[in-house]
């Protein structure tokens, strides 16, 4: 039986691994626009994007999980009868190349969405995703994982952690979805 929680992955591998995820899920990870910045943004062909793992990204995940605008319900007016619809579920998303200061922001997001009363909202939201880690090497400049306790290298909260080691990645599963995510 293989122990499919720790692997070695080739970078030669990971454009097709990540090109088999992008079929089952909507995937999100760092890419350098037009101006240099390196920004989390959706991945719609893998082929014609080239995924930033040597910058760290200059925003955090928190519009995906906490937009400044949605639709929280739908009504129309029918006969004088007003019908609400709830907007639909979560969308499965795959977040690639998380830096552990800022999977600890999101863990941080969670407990504070969690009480008094749990937000129902942020929860389908995390529980449609998986978060696919990248630990650093070397602690950017202006990184706060050494304050926060959160890295370089993650403990838990992660779905896979990467861990670059030159010409190929170093792959741990987390708890829960990560455990089975890598594909066959």
């Amino acid at each position: 039986m293989i122990d499919l929680r720790e692997c070695i992955l080739s970078k030669d591998n990971l454009i097709p691994l990540l090109r088999k995820l992008r079929k089952e899920a909507r995937l999100i990870a760092p890419v350098q626009n037009e101006y240099g910045d390196t920004l989390f943004s959706e991945i719609e062909d893998i082929d014609a994007t080239e995924i930033d793992l040597e910058n760290q990204p200059q925003a955090s995940l928190k519009p995906f999980f906490l937009p400044q605008q949605e639709t929280l319900a739908k009504y129309s007016i029918k006969n004088g009868e007003y019908r609400f619809t709830e907007p639909e579920s979560a969308q499965e998303t795959i977040y690639f190349g998380v830096r552990s200061c800022d999977l600890t922001a999101l863990l941080y997001m969670d407990l504070i969405f969690s009480k008094p009363v749990k937000d129902a909202t942020h929860y389908e939201r995390r529980n449609h995703s998986l978060i696919i880690t990248l630990g650093c090497n070397q602690p950017f400049e202006n990184c706060f994982c050494e304050a926060t306790g959160s890295g370089p290298y993650l403990e838990y909260g992660y779905g896979l952690q990467f861990i670059d080691l030159g010409d190929r990645y170093f792959v741990s599963a987390g708890r829960g979805k990560g455990a089975g995510s890598f594909p066959r």
